[in-house]
């Protein structure tokens, strides 16, 4: 029997970390000048997310995605790879409770992906970002 190809949409640089509890912080997805708030954060690595939002948006939209937290701020970059309606488990399309949408992070701000990642699944906010948008650690 032939093996299951793995889904091109599904193929991805790096293992996402499901998360044990939401981040403590705020979290918003800016497409232009429209801010959505995040629902729910699925998983995260440091070089794509999954999101709950309470909006749709198209695959292909190019989106700032801010975190903040206890006095920091990191933004990433990045562009909606796929989106689907979050549904309750019955058939009525009223009762949609928003959009999943899987988000690849830009390598152009992969330290600030990187400092996402870390103050997400470590709830440490020791890397952050210096004034000229670099990471570094203390």
């Amino acid at each position: 029997m032939p093996t299951k190809q793995p889904n091109p949409a599904e193929r991805r640089s790096a293992l996402r970390e499901e998360l044990a509890q939401q981040p403590k912080g705020t979290l918003q997805l800016y497409i232009g000048d429209r801010c959505i708030d995040v629902a729910w954060m699925r998983d995260i690595s440091p070089v794509g997310v999954c999101l709950q939002l309470k909006a749709a948006v198209d695959k292909g939209e190019q989106v700032q995605l801010k975190y903040t937290y206890n006095g920091i701020q990191i933004e990433v970059l990045g562009t909606v790879v796929w989106a689907k309606a979050a549904k309750l488990p019955h058939p009525n399309l009223l009762d949609t409770l928003g959009w999943w949408v899987g988000i690849f992070l830009h390598p152009s701000s992969i330290d600030a992906n990187f400092a996402l990642y870390r103050t997400i699944m470590e709830d440490r906010n020791d890397w952050l970002l210096d004034e000229s948008g670099n990471a570094f650690y203390w």
